[in-house]
């Protein structure tokens, strides 16, 4: 302690606007300084990611985030919402460099080691809260930005259970990114308090992934080309369509590829894109069922977006209007069974066979405006019409003012958004006939609206800020037992209120923090949510003692409800709160850098809710090394 208070003596006082003139651009789709948005908005830089793997893991630390994992996919929620089985973060708008990043079969999002590595982002930026606003369906929770890099590196990383390798490529106007590499989770067995254990006795076996990543993007002079690929290959041993069947193996791509302008005249600015996307299974797919074959599911999708905006800007403000069209041809999902010859044989139990093609179009038409009506209160809000021939129109809005007198803000902010069922939810076909998901074309967006206020500020070189919130949830999905099977249903109604704290510091050598939330939200019967926790705390350190550089950080998740297809199975239950700590230290050699980490030091064995009747484990204590150059 004694040490600590004599460092903290030594550190250099950082300007208010080192913390808080930081300039975002996803909120409104213009750079604005972080204390003045009108809109809920985090950020986290480049310097602030020290011992990450992957987005979700950065996200993870964030006030009011809890990230769910299955040994596939992260589930990403906020604020007591998850989006449940098999939903994987589809709650969330996800955006690199403003590009649209899902798998549009599912919209689910992949922020793990299939995501874009760190070494190649700047920041990312999170909207919290309702944006459907300003960037349509999907915007459910909020909008994730991911801003890249101008700086090349080069990482290989690994430890005895895996290896991953990193490119990144920066040019003056290009950037290259790639990222590949293996692991093998094998070992894991059920967790002891799951109810599930008794019935699960063996260890997961050939428990293996193996993604890749890649991105480059090209601009000049206002003209933009990106293109993202994205494919994962992965085993499903906790899955509730795995449950240690040892030979499940999923494994897709997709692929987004944009070209666009960005071009500015007097007081006017002009915007336009235009998006091509694919996505589907990949040949090594193979989810077998329990019995003498394994089955394939034939399913394919291809989309267009255009977009096109206009700003006006003017002293007092700015006024934005914007159309975007996207039109996805859906190949309708067929299940075939495939023996152990090799012979195909389509499914028949669900009518129509086979399905073929549908289209999904949605029409979006939106307003927004920026008016300054002081130096000190800063007004924004907007308006969207989406028309889509599926599930109809929706229409959303927010509005929000800042008032930032000196070092200090406070925002005041109310919004809707919704979230469109995806197509496997509507017209998709279980893969086996007992504990499948059924098809429901008759789903609704999910819609949520939402209340807060934010204060915060800086006091020489540390800041920090408290949110208060309000959040209703309507038409919530949830999968409910129709038979021996599950069928998605819009039944539930949410509301709940919360709090969010954060501080942190930045001083010459050390850099510290500290989130924490609380969140209660309960159904239309009073039950609190599933598999969310109320209550988390987050915190920690990086130091830089040049050439030394480390972190230590731990968090502290509460008590989680079982989700709600598991307590169907085995009654009400609750998973135990757990502590994580993890830290790391590197030399720091000018182009080159040596760093080991160890994950989950005390080597708890915590408890993720799963869904189908089983739970999922934790991963043990890990350590590992890396190796990064920079050109």
């Amino acid at each position: 302690m004694m040490v600590l208070l004599f460092l903290l003596s030594q550190y250099e006082t950082l300007s208010l606007a080192e913390l808080l003139e930081i300039q975002v651009v996803t909120a409104m789709k213009k750079p604005l300084e972080l204390k003045e948005v009108p809109v809920p908005i985090s950020v986290i830089t480049h310097d602030m990611m020290e011992g990450y793997r992957s987005v979700a893991e950065v996200l993870e630390d964030e006030a009011g985030i809890y990230v769910n994992r299955d040994l596939v996919f992260e589930d990403v929620g906020l604020r007591g919402i998850v989006s449940g089985m098999r939903g994987y973060s589809r709650g969330w708008k996800i955006l690199i460099n403003g590009m649209p990043v899902s798998y549009r079969v599912s919209s689910i999002k992949s922020l793990g080691d299939e995501f874009i590595p760190l070494d190649a982002v700047e920041r990312i930026e999170i909207v919290k809260g309702p944006s459907s606003a300003l960037y349509g369906a999907n915007a459910f929770l909020g909008v994730i930005n991911i801003i890249t890099r101008k700086e090349s590196a080069f990482r290989v990383s690994g430890n005895m259970k895996g290896w991953e390798e990193n490119v990144v490529l920066w040019k003056e106007g290009f950037l290259f990114v790639e990222r590949g590499g293996y692991r093998d989770r094998s070992g894991l067995s059920v967790p002891s308090e799951s109810p599930a254990s008794e019935f699960f006795e063996g260890e997961s076996e050939n428990d293996t992934r193996s993604p890749l990543f890649l991105y480059y993007r090209f601009e000049k002079e206002g003209f933009f080309f990106d293109h993202l690929y994205q494919r994962t290959e992965t085993h499903g041993e906790f899955t509730d369509w795995g449950k240690l069947t040892h030979e499940n193996i999923i494994s897709f791509e997709n692929s987004h590829m944009r070209i666009g302008v960005d071009k500015e005249w007097k007081m006017m600015r002009f915007t336009t894109s235009l998006m091509y996307s694919y996505g589907s299974p990949t040949d090594e797919e193979h989810l077998y069922t329990g019995e003498d074959y394994y089955v394939v599911k034939d399913v394919a999708y291809q989309g267009m977006d255009f977009s096109g905006e206009v700003k006006l800007t003017g002293e007092k403000g700015e006024f934005l209007a914007g159309y975007d069209l996207s039109v996805d041809r859906h190949s309708l999902p067929n299940v075939y069974h495939v023996d152990s010859l090799g012979n195909w044989e389509i499914e028949r139990r669900y009518p129509p066979v086979p399905q073929g093609d549908t289209l999904f179009i949605n029409h979006g038409v939106y307003a927004q405006g920026l008016l300054r009506l002081t130096d000190k209160f800063l007004l924004g809000g907007g308006v969207r019409e989406d028309i889509q021939n599926i599930y109809g129109n929706f229409l959303s809005y927010r509005a929000g003012i800042s008032f930032t007198p000196g070092n200090f803000y406070i925002k005041l902010f109310t919004g809707t958004s919704f979230k469109a069922p995806p197509p496997d939810l509507l017209f998709g076909r279980p893969i086996r006939e007992y504990g499948g998901v059924l098809p429901n074309p008759s789903l609704k967006p999910e819609k949520a609206s939402e209340a807060e206020i934010t204060a915060g500020g800086a006091f020489g070189s540390v800041s920090s800020f408290l949110s208060l919130y309000y959040l209703m949830v309507n038409d919530k999905v949830e999968l409910v037992p129709s038979g021996e099977a599950y069928r998605p249903r819009n039944i539930a109604s949410l509301s709940g209120y919360g709090v969010e704290f954060g501080i942190k510091g930045r001083f010459s050598f050390v850099r510290p923090y500290m989130n924490v939330s609380w969140t209660r939200m309960e159904d239309e019967d009073g039950n609190r949510t599933a598999v969310y926790p109320e209550f988390m705390v987050k915190g920690g350190l990086q130091f830089v003692f040049s050439p030394l550089k480390g972190y230590i950080r731990g968090r502290y998740v509460g008590e989680r409800r079982a989700s709600l297809t598991n307590m169907r199975e085995y009654g009400e239950y609750t998973l135990s709160p757990y502590p994580v700590l993890d830290a790391g230290i590197g030399i720091d050699m000018g182009r080159c850098s040596i760093e080991i980490d160890v994950k989950n030091i005390l080597d708890e064995g915590y408890t993720y809710p799963g869904y189908g009747g089983i739970d999922v484990p934790s991963l043990p204590r890990e350590f590992h090394a890396s190796l990064i150059f920079k050109p």
